[in-house]
């Protein structure tokens, strides 16, 4: 189990190490069924900061009342933070909504070309890394 959880943890890692969050946006721009959802991420990437201060604020304010007590407790208030963030984050999406409309949005974000190019180094690499994945994943299956 725990091999299991290293080989994804690892899977994730390389993918979020190696691509940069413009250029999948950019790769998922291209698909008109889910373009505004690229769309609203990359406006709201700009709003990370103040969500993450916010769900600071709202751990801070559970905490004091008693929360994240236990296991199941701090999962349970873990996800109630979620919910909160998610829904004051939707709730002000009419106030982001006027901002951008104040910045001249149009309804569609440039996304720019990505500015990037394999290498023979880089592909070695990269197939380097999932050759050991795959061996990561054969040893857990035999273990």
């Amino acid at each position: 189990m725990m091999l299991r959880g290293l080989s994804a943890s690892l899977c994730l890692s390389l993918f979020i190490y190696t691509t940069p969050f413009d250029s999948l946006l950019h790769y998922f721009s291209q698909f008109e069924s889910i373009r505004d959802l690229c769309d609203i991420s990359k406006s709201v990437e700009r709003f990370f900061i103040l969500l993450e201060e916010e769900g600071n604020l709202i751990v801070l304010a559970m905490k004091s009342r008693g929360g994240f007590q236990g296991f199941k407790g701090r999962l349970h208030d873990m996800m109630k933070v979620f919910m909160l963030v998610f829904y004051n984050t939707m709730e002000r999406w009419k106030i982001t909504q006027e901002v951008l409309a104040a910045r001249s949005y149009k309804g569609k974000l440039y996304y720019g070309q990505p500015s990037y190019r394999f290498t023979r180094r880089s592909s070695i690499a990269i197939i380097g890394y999932n050759v050991i994945l795959i061996l990561l994943a054969v040893a857990i299956s035999i273990w």
